[in-house]
């Protein structure tokens, strides 16, 4: 079971590894180096094995390279290898679940709001209810923000896809640089 823990807390690290109006921009400070040494903090670990899921919570901090990400809770679902040897039974982690609070960095760059989803395999995050997307001095805020780090690449969304057409709108505010 430590084996396994340790598995879980080790690729679990890895997360630092839509219709409406919109906005979108190229922020290549979102992009992110996997190779890094990843460091995750929280106040509690459950891990529950056969549901191929570990769940973070009470204050989750995680650090990989410039990449910083905190949240209330972290649930992570992974895949386990087919070798049946406790040391191996990791195989990957195929998305994490920020609730709460959730605030992501990665330098210049910082995006903050009620809930993320992670999908490691793709390279994407997804944010939502309310969001706000900061570079240096300049903010856009809207209703959903999906980011892609392969590409370095957010687009916010001014409506949930519980509003209606007449629902929310992006706002922009752009501060020039020296």
């Amino acid at each position: 079971m430590r084996s396994v823990l340790f598995g879980v807390v080790a690729g679990s690290l890895l997360l630092l590894s839509n219709q409406g109006s919109l906005a979108q921009s190229s922020l290549g400070g979102f992009k992110h180096d996997s190779n890094q040494p990843i460091e995750i903090v929280s106040d509690t670990l459950e891990v529950r094995q056969q549901d191929q899921k570990a769940i973070f919570s009470g204050n989750v901090r995680a650090r990989q390279g410039e990449a910083y990400m905190q949240a209330n809770t972290f649930e992570v679902t992974y895949t386990q290898n087919d070798d049946s040897s406790p040391e191996n039974s990791m195989g990957g982690i195929k998305r994490v679940k920020a609730i709460g609070d959730v605030f992501l960095s990665t330098g210049t760059e910082s995006a903050q709001g009620d809930w993320a989803d992670y999908d490691v395999e793709a390279g994407k995050i997804t944010m939502g209810d309310t969001v706000a997307l900061t570079q240096n001095e300049s903010v856009i805020t809207g209703s959903a923000l999906d980011i892609d780090l392969i590409k370095g690449q957010a687009r916010i969304d001014g409506k949930s896809q519980n509003q209606s057409n007449s629902g929310g709108r992006v706002k922009s505010i752009f501060v020039p640089q020296q």
